[in-house]
């Protein structure tokens, strides 16, 4: 398999510490597409990990649209994926994580709705729930929606609109919007820039990814940051809103996120209950889901903000789309 000069597109991956099983299947995922003309920009942010690097090494012995970076320290997602953002030739991006399955069919697809579509910019899709063991539970949909204002209105409540493995963008937003910022909540605050730029978003409304939901138990260590991330990109929206642009200062952002030590641990203990929530309504155990979601509000206030925000967001969706499928609010 050879490269192209100018791949149309450039898929770009950060590895960390997934399970090396988890690492290939979501690289061979990528590697058997349908659609070929593309390259694998895959970043390495753990230096230390020495047994994922021999893997994907290997696979790039393959095949040469692979393009190996190993960072010389852990940087974290957002500067890994700009590192491959430097790099990227192709018309299109693509987002996928190194926990993922991308269906072999996602490119090609999602690479035909933009070629059909010149005002959409970004698209996603909707995904397959999958536990840590590969086994599909059921789907999620994001908005389907093309009504700016709602899609704005979704975004303040601190839901997304499009998942961010799913991702498939022209280049030219990195160079109308800027690349990602944010440590956490990279991607809310890159979606909500597009959408604030005048971009139209949009996302199929078919699953073309096997999200796995486990990672999620890897994330809740940093919910609480995550969760003040996303308030802290709708203020930064709220500025561009008033005054044409934001005032984003990183050290303010970091003093933003960190927040007390109290109620980061009422809220990452609240976020495990959430999840236990979003499992029991997923296996159809309604009392346990009652339970568990009560337990997750009483505990934190902000938690209690953050669920009738997603509530709200998820009471515009059913007001305003007849092609919405249900959200679960209890999903991240």
């Amino acid at each position: 398999m050879s490269i192209s000069k100018n791949p149309t597109v450039s898929v770009i991956m950060s590895v960390y510490k997934e399970p090396i099983e988890w690492l290939k299947a979501s690289i061979e995922s990528i590697l058997n597409q349908t659609f070929k003309d593309f390259e694998f920009i895959i970043v390495l942010d753990e230096p230390n990990n020495h047994e994922a690097e021999k893997i994907i090494l290997e696979y790039a012995s393959k095949d040469p649209r692979i393009i190996f970076i190993k960072n010389n320290a852990n940087i974290g997602l957002t500067e890994s994926l700009n590192k491959a953002l430097k790099i990227a030739r192709g018309k299109y991006i693509a987002r996928m994580d190194a926990d993922d399955i991308a269906l072999e069919h996602r490119l090609e697809n999602q690479v035909n709705f933009l070629e059909k579509n010149p005002d959409i910019y970004l698209v996603g899709s909707a995904v397959y729930k999958m536990d840590e063991d590969g086994n599909i539970f059921g789907e999620m949909h994001p908005p389907y929606l093309n009504n700016f204002k709602d899609l704005e209105k979704i975004m303040i409540c601190g839901r997304t609109i499009a998942f961010h493995p799913t991702w498939l963008f022209r280049r030219e937003l990195i160079e109308k919007v800027g690349v990602y910022r944010l440590l956490l909540a990279q991607d809310f605050d890159f979606l909500l820039r597009v959408l604030d730029a005048g971009f139209k978003i949009s996302n199929i409304n078919e699953p073309l990814l096997k999200y796995r939901i486990g990672k999620l138990n890897i994330s809740s260590r940093k919910a609480f940051e995550q969760y003040k991330s996303a308030l802290y990109a709708i203020k930064l929206h709220k500025q561009r809103r008033l005054y044409g642009s934001d005032y984003y200062d990183e050290k303010e952002y970091l003093n933003y996120i960190k927040g007390s030590k109290v109620s980061k641990i009422f809220y990452n203990l609240s976020t495990r209950f959430f999840m236990k929530a979003n499992n029991y309504k997923s296996q159809k155990k309604y009392i346990l889901f009652i339970l568990n979601l009560l337990v997750s509000l009483l505990i934190s206030p902000l938690q209690a903000k953050r669920f009738f925000h997603l509530l709200y967001g998820k009471f515009i969706l059913l007001k305003n789309s007849r092609q919405y499928n249900s959200i679960n609010p209890c999903a991240e």
